[in-house]
């Protein structure tokens, strides 16, 4: 409800932040989890979902603006595909980077801690990538028709 009434003009602060949310929250993870903090984890996770929230809608609503009168339909369902396929290639990548964690091996209070933090460590370059196509995307202006 925060970012409902944001018009196309101001769609650039909120996937940006929305973005720098995003990767905060996921870099957060790699120190809380691993020291058990649930304090730390319950405010990574409020920072993810308030990014995820805060910039999913401008980046669809962008999406379409920037297509071709004829591509919108498609863009706009394209979308939420990209999202489940990004869903299914994260899980998978998560388990993966468990396993090579030591996870598979034992499952004890060090292994835990250990994959607790390469989990998310391992993500960071990914992260990056997102900020730079947070920016790249909004580096200029969308058409408001």
């Amino acid at each position: 409800m925060a970012v409902s009434r944001v018009t196309p003009a101001d769609d650039e602060w909120v996937i940006r932040g929305g973005a720098v949310c995003i990767a905060i929250g996921a870099a957060g993870f790699a120190v809380a989890v691993p020291t058990g903090s649930l304090l730390g984890t319950v405010a990574c996770a409020l920072l993810q979902g308030a990014g995820f929230g805060a910039c999913w809608p401008a980046i669809v609503q962008r999406t379409v603006r920037l297509s071709a009168p004829a591509d919108r339909p498609l863009a706009s369902s394209s979308v939420s595909t990209m999202q489940r396929i990004g869903y299914a290639v994260g899980t998978a990548a998560v388990g993966i980077a468990a396993n090579l964690s030591g996870l598979s091996d034992s499952i004890s209070a060090m292994a835990a801690k250990t994959a607790g933090f390469w989990v998310f460590a391992a993500f960071a370059p990914v992260l990056v990538l997102g900020l730079v196509c947070a920016w790249r995307f909004t580096a200029t202006a969308a058409p408001t028709k």
